[in-house]
C-alpha cells in the first residue's frame, strides 16, 4: 500500500490475499493481510475496512496457476465434492445455516503468489466454518 491513508505510512503488503465471493456470486471483497506491526493501530483509510478474523477452521484444496473466473467453480465443485458425506461438509452446512463463520460467503481464494510471479503460483479455494470444541473432540477422537 503506497501511504493513501489517513497515517500517510507505507504498509508492505502480506501474502496470502484473499477474495471472498458471496453466495450469489456476483459480488466480492479483496482484502490483504496486514503485517504484525500495523496490526494493533492499522491505519484508516478511504474504501478501506478493517476485518479481525478469530480462530476458525478452513477446508481447502491447493491449485496452481493464476486464478481465472472461467476455472474457479470446477475447483470450488471439486473441494465441495471431495467434502461430500464426511463431518467436514456436515461442519461447514451447520456453521452457515447458523450464520456462522463462512456463512456469508461462497467461498474464498487465497492467493500466495505476487500478481507479477508467473511460475510455481501457489493458491487455495477456502470453506472456513466453525465447529464446537465437542465436536472437534469427537472428530479428532474417531
Amino acid at each position: 500500500m503506497n501511504g493513501n491513508n489517513d497515517y500517510h505510512q507505507r504498509i508492505e503488503i502480506a501474502l496470502p490475499y484473499i477474495t471472498q465471493v458471496s453466495q450469489n456470486l456476483s459480488t466480492f471483497i479483496v482484502s490483504f493481510f496486514v503485517p504484525k506491526a500495523f496490526q494493533p493501530d492499522p491505519p484508516p483509510g478511504n474504501n478501506l475496512h478493517v476485518q479481525r478474523w478469530d480462530s476458525r477452521y478452513v477446508a481447502v484444496k491447493q491449485i496452481s496457476g493464476y486464478v481465472a473466473d472461467h476455472k474457479i467453480g470446477k475447483q470450488v465443485a471439486e473441494l465441495k465434492a471431495s467434502l461430500q458425506g464426511t463431518v467436514w461438509a456436515k461442519a461447514i452446512e451447520k456453521s452457515r445455516e447458523t450464520g456462522g463463520v463462512g456463512s456469508a460467503w461462497a467461498y474464498t481464494v487465497a492467493q500466495f503468489s505476487w500478481p507479477f510471479q508467473w511460475s510455481q503460483r501457489v493458491n487455495e479455494i477456502w470453506f472456513p466454518f466453525e465447529m464446537e470444541d465437542e465436536e472437534t473432540v469427537s472428530i479428532v477422537t474417531q
